[in-house]
């Protein structure tokens, strides 16, 4: 199993992307989307992470559940695929949905139905994959 993250749209309060999980033959089976922070040179708390090829693992806290955990990201620790929907809840980490809408109404674009979508990606994705961002 692989997951690609291909980003797709950029403010200067956001970046939103597409999540597509691909099976050993390399058929999607599973596509979702993705909210980030705007990119501000990989700083801490305030930005995403840089693009590139990371090892994802399965982890578990009492805060989000059993979630995702990419490991060494250059100059970042304990970046994460959680469940959230504000830009506000992302820490720098990669939230997830099954689709974007504006549901708050603050101009900027949230994710809808997290849990529901981590849910999903925890049925299917191992306890250790492969993650490419674009």
């Amino acid at each position: 199993m692989k997951l690609q993250i291909k980003r797709t749209f950029r403010t200067k309060n956001q970046t939103l992307g597409n999540g597509i999980v691909f099976d050993h033959n390399g058929t999607n089976i599973f596509s979702f989307i993705t909210l980030e922070l705007p990119y501000i040179d990989n700083e801490p708390k305030i930005s995403s992470i840089p693009e590139g090829i990371y090892v994802v693992v399965k982890r578990w806290s009492v805060k989000y559940g059993y979630h995702f955990w990419l490991q060494n990201v250059k100059n970042r620790s304990m970046i994460l695929i959680h469940s959230g929907n504000y830009n506000n809840q992302t820490n720098g980490c990669i939230l997830i949905g099954i689709y974007a809408k504006d549901t708050n109404n603050d101009g900027s674009i949230d994710t809808v139905l997290s849990k529901q979508c981590m849910q999903i990606l925890n049925e299917i994705l191992p306890n250790k994959f492969t993650l490419t961002i674009s």
